[in-house]
């Protein structure tokens, strides 16, 4: 079995459990038996799931991922307390449960049929999973574990997503629901000006895209930075937040703000940002403490283009 060690993290403004260290999990032996050594003082999660590639569904699909103290529920997992120099017996058994069948349609889709992924979420990891599409739109998927599942479907008329949980017993009927992808325009603003020796080429490479908070990790296309510091995002789908995949160590994204109000870190649908003006505060790291700095950018984004913040305009 795989044995893996968690631990709460918040990611996406989610709270979800991330494997501890370098090692993502280990092997227990014959025996099923499996000693873990140098752990910080803390609280664990302990999971165990039948050893194989991470890409596949387990052949022994009646044994989920099972966590301490033996459900395959990850909201009935319960920590294990580690002290200083502490040694910690713990023990339990592999969870069962019946593998299970889904199917459903996607919808609003015209041409050919989109391209359709499926992901199993458990705590600390995402697998990819199979799921059959036939070309009038329905899908199906067997020998599902116990789990959260995200299903994403993107085409040339759209994209949606679903997400649903199995508990040992099929599901029929399912719904996925494509609508026209959004897309996002807005406008980087300085205070009050762009920096003469920054270009809109440069900040093309920071990477500002959506990031989805729904449970998918489907990467979305990210900002088309004109040279009127204008920016477009094509292919928004879902609910999410604006954030920059690859921002500089001297910058950072102290705001994205939605007709001057402050959305920063804010789910949204994207599907609802329409004409409505939306514009994207970068800020410099000063020289003195990180609070500092943010506490500037913060009064500056707070004031925003409403009230004198030029915005910048190359």
């Amino acid at each position: 079995y795989r044995v893996t060690l968690l631990q709460p993290r918040f990611v996406n403004g989610r709270r979800t459990l991330a494997a501890t260290g370098n090692d993502v999990y280990s092997v227990t032996d014959d025996r099923g038996e499996i000693r873990l050594s140098g752990l910080a003082p803390g609280e664990y999660y302990v999971a165990a799931m039948t050893s194989g590639t991470i890409l596949a569904v387990s052949p022994r699909a009646k044994e989920p991922q099972t966590f301490y103290p033996g459900t395959a529920s990850e909201t009935d997992a319960q920590p294990v307390t580690v002290g200083l120099g502490e040694e910690i017996l713990v023990a339990f058994p592999i969870a069962h449960a019946r593998a299970a069948r889904i199917a459903g349609v996607v919808e609003g889709f015209t041409g050919r049929p989109p391209e359709l992924r499926m992901e199993r979420r458990t705590l600390g990891t995402t697998t990819i999973v199979d799921v059959n599409l036939a070309p009038d739109g329905t899908f199906t998927a067997a020998n599902l574990v116990p789990a959260e599942y995200v299903l994403t479907a993107r085409g040339e008329s759209g994209a949606g997503m679903l997400r649903f949980r199995v508990a040992g017993e099929d599901l029929e009927g399912l719904v996925l629901t494509m609508r026209r992808q959004a897309l996002l325009r807005g406008r980087f603003t300085f205070e009050p000006k762009p920096p003469s020796n920054l270009a809109p080429s440069a900040v093309q490479e920071w990477a500002l895209r959506p990031t989805l908070t729904e449970g998918s990790s489907l990467m979305l296309p990210v900002a088309q930075v004109k040279n009127d510091w204008t920016f477009e995002i094509p292919g928004a789908m879902g609910t999410g937040v604006l954030r920059f995949s690859r921002p500089p160590r001297d910058w950072f994204l102290q705001a994205i703000l939605l007709d001057g109000v402050d959305v920063t870190d804010t789910p949204l649908d994207f599907a609802t940002f329409g004409t409505r003006q939306l514009s994207a505060v970068p800020c410099r790291r000063s020289r003195g403490s990180p609070g500092s700095a943010r506490r500037r950018c913060r009064d500056r984004a707070g004031r925003g283009p409403r009230d004198g913040a030029a915005p910048a305009d190359g």
